[in-house]
């Protein structure tokens, strides 16, 4: 006898210690729906976010605030920056803190990197913004589940991901993506050496 239960990161221990060890339960992840997308909108995406044929892109997705890790990424976007001229940055979310969303902005601005970094806001076609990015990068601390990595994966585009919360669970590193000990940015840039 065997119980099916769905939930998501951190509900998982949650409702694994609420059963005895002798109990078979058997975890099921939250579906993605998997989408070929419209190459005619990849296309004019490209465009609109000036990648040209050749770019690496390097997309980081999430609400805008410190707990998704888009500092870390960007800096490791400064570091990498020389040895990789055609890198391309998508920052993809919501601003959720203004603060911290105008000090991304400046880092951008002050390091040099503003040709190299898009900052798109919500974005509905995501399967299409995915398909156009080389890496997906997930430096949050704060991730639940990582639904982001199972899109990402969805679409056919590897993961760079810090190890925390459900990530570890989603990702095998290695064989369907990578993961970081730590957000520190040359973790990061150290895992993005195309």
């Amino acid at each position: 006898h065997t119980r099916l239960l769905t939930v998501t990161g951190v509900q998982t221990c949650v409702f694994r210690s609420a059963f005895s060890a002798n109990e078979k339960l058997r975890l099921v992840y939250n579906g993605v729906d998997v989408k070929d997308g419209d190459e005619r909108r990849q296309a004019a995406l490209r465009t609109e976010l000036g990648i040209r044929d050749g770019d690496i892109v390097a997309g980081v997705v999430g609400k805008i605030y410190e707990g998704k890790g888009q500092r870390e990424a960007l800096q490791a976007a400064v570091s990498l920056a020389p040895r990789y001229p055609r890198l391309k940055w998508i920052i993809v979310g919501a601003v959720r803190d203004e603060r911290y969303a105008r000090g991304l902005s400046e880092l951008v601005r002050t390091s040099g990197i503003e040709d190299r970094v898009r900052f798109t806001g919500y974005h509905p076609d995501l399967v299409d913004l995915m398909k156009i990015m080389t890496v997906v990068v997930i430096p949050s601390i704060v991730e639940s589940f990582g639904r982001v990595a199972l899109d990402a994966m969805a679409a056919g585009v590897p993961v760079v991901a810090v190890r925390a919360g459900g990530l570890p669970e989603i990702i095998v590193h290695g064989e369907n993506g990578f993961l970081v000990e730590t957000r520190d940015p040359a973790n990061i840039a150290d895992q993005l050496d195309f």
